[in-house]
């Protein structure tokens, strides 16, 4: 057995180590307050059980005190528990299709990372179109974000930097052009965060935010829906976000030459692509024209597993590929996110909750807006996107719901939201990953960033109050 041996001084292990017990400790005593407050008028007692459960978790989860799968299954324990709901319907919401649509999606995306197909396209796209200093910073963005439609965008992020790192070595920055270097970086992580709130498959968070819609309110949306509805988001953001970039570089000294040599000499080393590739490179495909046309009659989870079950009889991908690919852990988080929505839905905790805290402040549709997108936004800057929308979602629906609008556009609003955090590196893996490169300073990040934050909660706004709509999704 190999032992880990802490060499922090003794002193800061303890302190440290008490400082956590004494969160616990304040966390359960809330918890336990709730539990013995008296009856609130209006409120079941199974809804203020609900709630305490609530108030446990969201602290869990937003200072991640414990592995958010762990909270996600201290959820899905404690509601049966206390006779919040019964066991059996508890867990059965753990097979929520979104769950296993998630599944399937990452079994997909651990295919196409492991074959290298990701990395091919990368390069010969890179080899294609970086033909100057600005359009390589276009050819990375672009790359990264179209990457992220189809596998979740910290995968994109973690196969890409060795690349775009090694680029910007070539580049050889100094003072005079770290500014480049650091907007390769800039193009990868925000290629990234934008294209992964187009689709399902950008992030976990937004099959989580339709599972716990459908749950609460019985209430689909569509692969193909979803796409329509983010499109003037990411394509606004996406043009926002390379002129930032591009005002924000310095050009002079940079030599493409060297880079492409990168990119060339890359290219040799993968060879020729292989029949595997190109078996693994259909099935997405038809995965994808499956969702989008055939998703509500079929089933996206369904969809998926077929296309995963594809892969395993062509020998494409072995079970022990996904072991190293597949966070097993976001499907246990999201199974407990997804019972904890459904149970302050059905006891009414939300809706109590809503009227009697959040409504008293919010007087129109404006402010509504305006509330959910930048708290959505700020949250997500210091917690995981999933969280976010496990903490927001259940209380935006219900506050829609009370106000008479479309549950759908709450969702959208707090799912959009949460994925666009390009302020600081514990945001996103994305931030976090090209921040190690050591290119990037968090002031950096943190000055672009704000801008990005800004236009982003305008363009979001719009399109709820312009955009959606006329598509039939209406909030006044």
């Amino acid at each position: 057995m190999e032992y880990v041996i802490d060499k922090r001084p003794i002193l800061i292990v303890i302190l440290s180590r008490f400082s956590r017990y004494l969160a616990f400790a304040v966390i359960a005593a809330i918890f336990l307050y709730i539990l013995q407050l008296p009856q609130p008028t209006g409120l079941t007692p199974e809804g203020k059980k609900v709630l305490a459960v609530f108030a446990l978790c969201v602290p869990l989860w937003v200072f991640t005190l414990l592995p958010p799968a762990v909270t996600g299954l201290l959820a899905i324990t404690l509601i049966p528990l206390l006779g919040i709901m019964d066991t059996k319907k508890a867990y059965s919401l753990f097979g929520n299709e979104a769950v296993f649509f998630i599944l399937g999606a990452f079994i997909l995306g651990a295919s196409v990372m492991k074959s290298g197909i990701s990395t091919r396209i990368s390069l010969l796209v890179l080899n294609r179109f970086a033909t100057s200093p600005r359009r390589l910073l276009i050819s990375i963005f672009i790359i990264s974000a179209i990457m992220s439609f189809f596998i979740t965008e910290h995968a994109v992020a973690a196969f890409m930097f060795p690349t775009v790192m090694e680029l910007a070595k070539s580049c050889n920055p100094t003072l005079m052009n770290r500014k480049y270097s650091r907007n390769l970086m800039l193009s990868l992580s925000w290629g990234c965060i934008i294209g992964g709130i187009a689709t399902f498959l950008g992030g976990a968070r937004t099959p989580l935010a339709i599972g716990i819609l459908y749950e609460m309110s019985g209430v689909k949306i569509g692969f193909f829906e979803w796409i329509t509805y983010s499109f003037p988001a990411v394509a606004s953001l996406s043009i926002i976000a390379l002129v930032l970039i591009f005002k924000s570089a310095n050009y002079e000294g940079v030599s493409i030459n060297d880079m492409k040599r990168v990119i060339e000499e890359k290219i040799k080393q993968i060879g020729r692509m292989g029949m595997d590739e190109k078996f693994i490179l259909l099935i997405l495909l038809l995965t994808v024209i499956a969702w989008s046309t055939y998703g509500h009659e079929i089933g996206l989870a369904n969809i998926s597993f077929i296309a995963s079950i594809s892969l395993f009889i062509f020998k494409l991908i072995r079970w022990k590929d996904l072991e190293e690919y597949v966070n097993w852990g976001v499907i246990l988080m999201y199974g407990g996110a997804i019972c904890l929505g459904k149970a302050l839905e059905t006891t009414g905790a939300a809706s109590w909750l809503t009227q009697n805290s959040v409504k008293h402040w919010i007087s129109s549709p404006h402010t509504i807006l305006i509330f959910l997108i930048a708290t959505s936004m700020l949250l997500t800057e210091a917690m995981s996107n999933a969280s976010v929308v496990a903490v927001l979602l259940p209380i935006g629906i219900n506050l829609f719901t009370f106000f008479g609008f479309d549950v759908r556009i709450a969702t959208l609003l707090i799912t959009l939201s949460a994925g666009l955090a390009f302020m600081l590196p514990v945001g996103t893996p994305a931030n976090a990953i090209v921040y190690s490169s050591g290119l990037l300073r968090i002031s950096d990040m943190a000055r672009l960033g704000f801008l990005m934050n800004i236009m982003a909660l305008a363009i979001i706004y719009l399109a709820a109050k312009i955009y959606w709509p006329l598509l039939g999704l209406q909030v006044n």
